[in-house]
């Protein structure tokens, strides 16, 4: 293949795509049909030399000095990278009905990446003024490190507050613990007003429903969040078990039902996280 349907020459090289998951990178190799698990993105450009890489944008990391190695590596080893939007993928893994783990992303990024038309961009570094992405970097990585800070955040900042009861099943699971996205989402929230922005900022790097889920949050508020939830109350009208890749046609109905219901409600416990950290703030002005 040297043209794809998106306008990309690859001139005869191997085409490859990868996934990040925040401690290593998964690469799928087009001319193998192989996966291989790599400990970085230098490492892997260094085993696999001048080949057309596929990636998310938020590919690596959202430090600055790890994407500066990243690209040099890159430029070494003759790997020309391209990217498309964290959102698309989870897109197509919603309309070609696939699974979501480390492995199944690297072969629907590449599939994404030359089966579609969609314009790609290169690879390149990080914008330098956004004083968010450091918090972000951790948010990123708070889910494969254990969600340990986010953890130490719900436990700080609610336990100040009295959550509505209609609040309840969105906050904790079945067995009474905070859902792991509730103190990403906090993370996110203090993290925006310390850098002196408002809801709408907030809103948008969340990617509420309003929004179109177009944040790299995106994921903590409906793939990890919204999701499931949607997914429980589904199974539950139930009496017979429900396969969530196999639903019927009217199983399928009624998912898009509670799922849109369930986001409107998410979008409101959102805004009470949100305003939960207004709280914290005025506390520590009155301290």
């Amino acid at each position: 293949m040297t043209k794809l349907p998106n306008e990309i020459e690859t001139h005869g090289r191997v085409c490859c795509s990868g996934d990040w998951n925040g401690l290593e990178v998964h690469l799928y190799r087009s001319d193998t049909n192989s996966i291989t698990t790599y400990p970085n993105f230098e490492t892997m450009a260094e085993k696999n030399p001048n080949i057309v890489l596929f990636l998310e944008s938020t590919a690596e990391s959202y430090k600055l000095d790890r994407r500066k190695l990243v690209l040099d590596a890159f430029a070494k080893y003759g790997v020309e990278a391209w990217t498309f939007k964290t959102q698309y993928t989870g897109k197509y893994r919603k309309m070609w009905k696939l699974g979501k783990t480390d492995v199944i992303d690297a072969k629907l990024i590449y599939r994404i990446a030359t089966e579609t038309k969609m314009t790609l961009k290169r690879f390149g570094e990080l914008r330098r003024n956004d004083p968010l992405t450091e918090t972000i970097t951790r948010i990123i990585l708070d889910r494969p490190q254990g969600s340990k800070e986010s953890h130490l955040e719900v436990k700080t900042q609610l336990s100040r507050v009295i959550a509505p009861k209609e609040y309840n099943s969105y906050l904790l699971t079945t067995t009474k613990k905070y859902r792991a996205p509730i103190g990403r989402i906090l993370m996110l929230a203090k993290a925006v007003r310390e850098a002196g922005r408002g809801r709408r900022e907030f809103e948008r790097q969340l990617g509420s429903s309003g929004q179109g889920k177009r944040g790299i949050m995106r994921s903590e508020f409906y793939y990890h969040w919204v999701r499931p939830i949607a997914q429980s109350i589904l199974k539950s009208e139930s009496t017979k078990k429900i396969y969530m890749k196999s639903m019927t046609p009217k199983q399928e109905v009624r998912f898009r039902e509670i799922n849109k219901e369930v986001m409107h409600m998410a979008d409101k416990v959102a805004y009470w996280l949100w305003k939960t950290t207004e709280v914290e703030k005025e506390m520590s002005v009155s301290a």
